[in-house]
């Protein structure tokens, strides 16, 4: 019995790896494409309201981010991370339902920082990484793979699992507005992309 087992998982490991290579290269060759590779460096300050929300269009992988925030009295700033929305193929668009992860900061408030899309939108408003209210705060966030840390003002975030290992960033604030300063981040090359897909 255990033979038998152990032959079907070796099997299966095979055929995994051999079908991964008649994946056409052009299509391989296109995910890393679309995933940025180069620094980013935001020279100007961003205000964040909640009629205009900061959004960077590129699909990130791994990377470093800082920037400070300032976050005014009563606002909170939800920083989307892994953002993948539906698109369109040949003119038809990919049925699923956008994915994204969320760290949340709260002027005054405490509480834990990460959450899902569903917690996010459906859960309930407030708590998040507490900041002082019109104070600038240092927000630092790796994105290795679906892995996600932060650290905002000192406080360091357990890691948190992504739904993608790649995506776009959103920052979208609830209750007042946020300034964003010195944005930078550092993007680190596209390796084995579709065997983590």
């Amino acid at each position: 019995m255990r033979g038998a087992l152990g032959i079907l998982l070796v099997g299966g490991v095979a055929a995994g790896w051999s079908l991964a290579t008649v994946v056409p290269a052009g299509l391989v060759n296109q995910c890393g494409q679309d995933v940025v590779a180069q620094p980013f460096r935001l020279q100007d300050e961003v205000t964040v309201t909640e009629e205009r929300w900061f959004f960077l269009p590129q699909l990130w992988g791994d990377f470093e981010m800082l920037f400070d925030v300032e976050v005014s009295a009563g606002a909170e700033v939800d920083v989307l991370l892994r953002q993948v929305e539906p698109r369109f193929v040949d003119e038809v668009q990919d049925p699923f339902t956008g994915r994204f992860s969320v760290l949340r900061i709260s002027a005054g408030q405490g509480g834990a920082g990460w959450r899902t899309r569903d917690e996010a939108l459906f859960g309930p408003l407030g708590g998040g990484v507490g900041v002082e209210p019109g104070r600038p705060a240092t927000v630092w966030i790796e994105a290795h793979g679906t892995t996600l840390t932060a650290n905002v003002g000192g406080k360091r975030q357990a890691s948190f699992e992504a739904a993608d290992v790649y995506g776009m960033l959103t920052m979208v604030v609830r209750g007042g507005q946020a300034v964003v300063r010195n944005l930078s981040i550092n993007a680190h090359p596209v390796r084995g992309l579709w065997r983590w897909r």
